[in-house]
């Protein structure tokens, strides 16, 4: 297995995952059910990821395969708070078939280490309230709740 930085040669491959994972994410809420016209901004979103200071896009590969990928992103907080920047893990996906081989680990470390050479103490994430194979997941990580996102219908 090799992890390293997403190429532009990679991004048909990280974009047809990442709708994979947008498909898993409308099954457990239908506000994540996804715009007709999603494929092409995500593109957008991936390429853009590329090529940023403040991104990261990575993937992993077996035998020049991509079964998965992550992005990761340095976002800012409000200038009321001491710590200004964090990092913010925006999305890991697997492969089903290549689950529980430790390949997130892989891909959290180097996300991790990325977030630590630019001087981030901390890194935080979402996870839908349904997607319980994940909170126990991101828990595994070291990552604990902060704060509660709630929604009313209107």
């Amino acid at each position: 297995m090799v992890i390293r930085k997403a190429e532009k040669k990679d991004l048909n491959s990280i974009i047809n995952l990442w709708i994979k994972q947008g498909k898993y994410h409308a099954q457990l809420d239908k506000l994540h059910a996804r715009d007709p016209r999603s494929r092409s901004i995500i593109t957008k979103y991936a390429r853009s990821s590329l090529y940023s200071s403040h991104a990261l896009l990575l993937v992993a590969e077996v035998d020049n395969k991509i079964i998965g990928f992550a992005r990761a992103g340095l976002r800012k907080r409000s200038p009321i708070f001491r710590i200004k920047r964090y990092g913010h893990i925006d999305d890991v996906y697997i492969i089903p078939a290549y689950r529980r081989r430790r390949i997130a680990d892989h891909l959290l470390k180097e996300c991790f280490r990325w977030f630590c050479t630019r001087g981030v103490e901390y890194a935080e994430l979402s996870v839908h309230a349904k997607n319980t194979v994940g909170r126990n997941a991101w828990k595994k990580y070291g990552f604990k709740e902060a704060m509660i996102h709630m929604r009313k219908k209107l």
